[in-house]
Parts: structure tokens; C-alpha cells; sequence
């Protein structure tokens, strides 16, 4: 099988993710043994990968909402005499 990514490498970032569940590993394992191309399905690394970018968008997502309330409220105390825009920017 032609591989795009050096062994040396494969290595380094497989010794630097996170480890493979057992649930994955029969997965991968009964995978492996009944499929004619299994070198298709997504690794270890890729799932990985996967995972720590469905976390990273939850995160932003949070994020966006407390700065949008935080924006709301912040227009919101310039009708009442707190703060103004102007305030907010320096002006």
C-alpha cells in the first residue's frame, strides 16, 4: 500500500494522540479482516482529529454566544445613560 506520510512521522503523532478504545480497535480489527479495501476507512489519528475539532467548535460556539449577549447588553446600557458607543470606542 502507497502511504503519503513517513513511518517516523506516523509514529510521532500516534505517540502523541490519544489511544485507541476498545471499541475501536475490534471495530478496526473485525474491519480489517472482512473488507477487501479497509485502508479507506478513517485511522486512528484522522478520528483523532475528529474529535478535538468537533470540541473546538463547540468552544467557539460558546464563545460567539456570550459575546453576542455581551454586545446586546453593552447597546442595551447606551439608551440609559452608562455607556454609550461613542464611550466604548474612545471617542
Amino acid at each position: 500500500m502507497n502511504t503519503l506520510v513517513s513511518a517516523d512521522i506516523e509514529a510521532y503523532a500516534q505517540a502523541d494522540s490519544i489511544p485507541e478504545s476498545d471499541l475501536c480497535r475490534a471495530l478496526r480489527e473485525e474491519t480489517q479482516r472482512r473488507m477487501k479495501s479497509p485502508q479507506m476507512i478513517v485511522g486512528l489519528l484522522e478520528g483523532a482529529f475528529l474529535k478535538r475539532w468537533r470540541i473546538w467548535r463547540r468552544q467557539l460556539a460558546y464563545w460567539r454566544s456570550i459575546c453576542s449577549r455581551l454586545q446586546r447588553a453593552l447597546i442595551c446600557w447606551g439608551g440609559s445613560g452608562r455607556w454609550n458607543r461613542d464611550q466604548l470606542r474612545g471617542r
